[in-house]
Formats: structure tokens, sequence, C-alpha cells
């Protein structure tokens, strides 16, 4: 008996550690962890499509209706990322952004494939309480490579930026102009930090 309740006391503890409270999904923890076990594998093998999403009028969703709407929200897109194909693994980073690994099988071209399904099942309208919310969502893209998480993190949500800026739930995917320019705003900001104060 103390060995059942020494391991049930375990999975709830893994529970806490790893579930999002308000989806049910991958926490922040669980998805990076994730994304690190990937990034650990042997070179030879192909690694996943980190992507960035963020959903577009959240907060005017939360101001209208209420934050039960928004849990609400975040729940169904929760559930409708699970459901398209080619998504291995994805969580709640916090607040309304999430983090989706796509198989990593998929060319450039496949993977802007599924992401513009998986903006299209997100723009489906939502019911709630008798009202019918919309939403869009903003898609980041980075091939996952480097050596940690925080690396492919820092480039996925630049594309995510690009992505805001186009507007209208668009999807953007991080390329070589992007990183040139990502090296240039590091070496900038470290120009900046390491300036002597007067």
């Amino acid at each position: 008996r103390r060995e059942r309740q020494t391991a049930e006391l375990a999975s709830a503890h893994y529970r806490q550690a790893t579930v999002d409270h308000l989806t049910g999904g991958r926490n922040r923890r669980a998805i990076l962890d994730s994304l690190e076990e990937h990034l650990a594998a042997p070179d030879d093998v192909v690694r996943p499509w980190l992507a960035l999403f963020d959903l577009d009028g959240f907060k005017h969703v939360n101001d209208t209706y209420g934050h039960a709407a928004g849990d609400d929200v975040l729940r169904t897109v929760n559930q409708r990322i699970g459901l398209i194909e080619g998504v291995t693994a994805h969580g709640r980073l916090g607040g309304d952004e999430f983090a989706i690994l796509f198989d990593g099988a998929f060319d450039a071209e496949e993977v802007m494939a599924a992401a513009r399904v998986l903006s299209l099942a997100i723009r489906e309208p939502i019911p709630f309480n008798g009202a019918t919310l919309r939403l869009f969502g903003s898609i980041g893209l980075y091939r996952a490579d480097g050596d940690t998480a925080s690396h492919c993190l820092e480039r996925a949500d630049a594309a995510l930026y690009k992505a805001k800026e186009l507007g209208d739930g668009a999807i953007a995917q991080f390329g070589p102009h992007d990183e040139v320019a990502l090296q240039r705003r590091i070496a900038v900001m470290r120009q900046f930090n390491d300036c002597p104060l007067e």
C-alpha cells in the first residue's frame, strides 16, 4: 500500500510540474523539455520545426466577455492545435502564447501548409454563453537548430514578431536574412551595454 501511495504521489507531482492547469495540456516546462530532448538527439536525427503561436485579439475577449471566456478560448485553442496533422507536441508557454513542435520530416513548404491549416482551425468560431468568439493567431516558424531551447525560442520569436507586423493572423518563417538582422541587433545591444557610464 505504501508503494502504491508513493507512486500515486510521484505521479501527482509529475502532473503538477508538467501539466498546464488551465488547458490540461503541456505547460512551459514540459514543452521546452521536449524541445531540449530533440536538440540532444544525435546529429543525424532530423530536428523538428518550432512554432510560436500567439492569439490576436485575446485581450479584447477578456475585456469584453470576462476571464471565463478567455479561459474557454485557451482550452479550445489547445484542443484544436492537438488535432493538426504533423503536430508532435504542443504546450502553453503562458498567457495566450503556445509552443508547437511540427514533424521534422516536413520541408519548408509542408510546414507552412500545416501552419495554414492551424491558422484556419483557430479562425473557426468559438461559442461561449450565446456569443460567438472569433480570433486570429499569428505564427512564427523556425527549424529547431542549435544547442539550446532558448536559441530556438529567440528565432521563433523573431519570426512571430514578423508575422504580427504583417497582421491578420499571418505566418512567418525565420530565414537566413532574419539571422543576419538578429545578429546585427545582438551586436548593437552588446555595444550599448558595454558603453561606460559617464
